[in-house]
């Protein structure tokens, strides 16, 4: 079984388990509602289909699923497979690290009042752009510097990608929250006519123009209301951003991190030339990224085999060899932007900081003693469920390859075996906010807070 862990520390809301804030129980599992909130709102849920208002049941209703399946996958005695107690360590690594963040970054982050009051305001307005993306700075200033003295955009348009260009195809609405805060910040402070200066945004570079500005008309206070708890939300995502780059700038220092460079420009070269290069596309807003091919890895290991046992990052109380990067990476299975050679090596080396940056913080997590602390041990408990209802989920589709195959019994007989209680009560009084994943995830890749939801369709 393939399992791919898809795992990141940043912008965890706290975990507690006070008996009170059980949401459900499965046998002897707990759903609680902090769990609850941060796997509605932190993975986009898959196949969900109905009204707003049932979104909560339905999405209750998969994990108390996902709970059961854990349960019959460890009375199979999957517990002991290989591939799930391999998996423990990592885990235990990346629940440390969120707790230190918990405690280091979100625990120092306020939200002040006029900001709220001004991202509010933001909300009632839809933005219209024209945007040009580039892989280089220089290009990027460039066409900056003509568009500030006065080109339109549509000639600039047209001498960058040729005569036949689309002059509407580099155009799109900007709403507040839903982008990078980097687009943000620039499109919400520019008047129409006005040309944004080169923005750095996830390893591109990026030039815009606000043509239109669209404001709502009347606002009910409902939606008021929900406006000002989504920028709130949001708002303490980004400051969190901000506070972490600190912190973990400064633990860096302080343990005296220190790469490899020439091993360092050595495997991202090699793992870049043996990428295959994304086709061309007709110019996205922001580059995309996919993961790299499992080849790509396979070649790097064989090539650089005598370099495997050499660290490749190093601090003052430990280390990360070359062959424990590989197999993180594999574990991680992060995006890579595939735009150009020198896209891909960025990407690669940024994932090697992000990969240093968690088993740094789960050292340090560690060394405080967070490994015995309820949220760590719950942390545990939720991706470990999660990757136990992956493999017997795998188990029973090998055993069950008819086109007819259905969950339902499965779910029917587990259900029997194991009770389910909710708490009705408490899930109607439970909000779930409809937050964009993006403003919560800020930076990280193609990786997740919290699993992805199971699908028993």
């Amino acid at each position: 079984m393939k399992i791919s862990l898809l795992i990141c520390l940043l912008f965890l809301a706290c975990n507690r388990t006070e008996p009170e804030s059980v949401l459900a129980r499965v046998g002897e599992r707990m759903i609680t509602v902090d769990e609850f909130i941060l796997r509605a709102e932190l993975s986009p849920e898959v196949n969900f289909r109905g009204p707003d208002s049932a979104r909560a049941a339905g999405l209750l209703d998969l994990l108390i699923s996902e709970k059961l399946a854990a349960l019959a996958a460890e009375d199979a005695g999957m517990d002991t497979l290989a591939a799930i107690r391999q998996l423990g360590g990592f885990i235990e690594d990346m629940a440390l690290a969120r707790e230190l963040y918990r405690r280091e970054v979100q625990s120092k982050v306020t939200v002040k009042a006029e900001e709220l009051d001004r991202a509010v305001g933001y909300q009632a307005q839809t933005r219209i752009i024209a945007y040009l993306v580039f892989n280089d700075e220089l290009s990027a200033r460039r066409y900056q510097e003509r568009l500030a003295a006065g080109c339109s955009f549509n000639q600039a348009l047209r001498d960058l990608y040729g005569a036949a260009a689309d002059t509407m195809a580099n155009r799109r609405e900007i709403k507040w929250g839903e982008n990078v805060s980097a687009i943000e910040e620039s499109a919400f402070v520019l008047n129409p006519g006005q040309v944004s200066p080169v923005l750095a945004v996830e390893g591109a570079f990026m030039v815009m123009v606000l043509e239109e500005i669209q404001r709502d008309l009347v606002v009910t206070e409902a939606e008021q209301a929900r406006r000002r708890h989504l920028a709130r939300r949001i708002l303490r995502a980004r400051q969190e951003a901000t506070v972490s780059d600190h912190y973990i700038a400064a633990l860096a220092k302080e343990k005296n991190l220190q790469f490899n460079k020439p091993l360092l420009q050595k495997t991202a070269d090699f793992m870049a030339e043996h990428s295959m290069a994304a086709q061309p596309d007709d110019r996205p807003f922001m580059p995309g990224g996919r993961p790299l091919e499992v080849e790509a890895l396979q070649a790097a290991r064989l090539a650089l085999q005598s370099h495997l046992e050499t660290p490749l990052v190093s601090w003052r109380d430990g280390h990360i060899t070359l062959r424990q990067m590989l197999e993180k990476w594999r574990g991680y299975n992060l995006a890579v932007d595939q735009s150009s050679a020198a896209a891909r090596r960025r990407s690669i080396v940024r994932g090697f900081s992000l990969v240093a940056r968690d088993v740094l913080l789960a050292g340090e997590g560690r060394r405080r003693g967070y490994d015995k602390l309820p949220p760590v041990r719950n942390d545990v408990i939720m991706w470990r469920d999660y990757y136990l209802c992956s493999a017997l989920q795998g188990h029973l589709l090998e055993k069950n390859a008819a086109p007819n195959f259905s969950w339902q019994p499965h779910l029917l007989q587990w259900r029997a075996r194991y009770p389910v209680h909710v708490d009705t009560n408490r899930l109607q009084r439970t909000e779930l906010t409809q937050v964009p994943v993006l403003a919560l995830r800020i930076g990280q890749y193609n990786a997740l807070v919290v699993p992805p939801w199971t699908n028993f369709q």
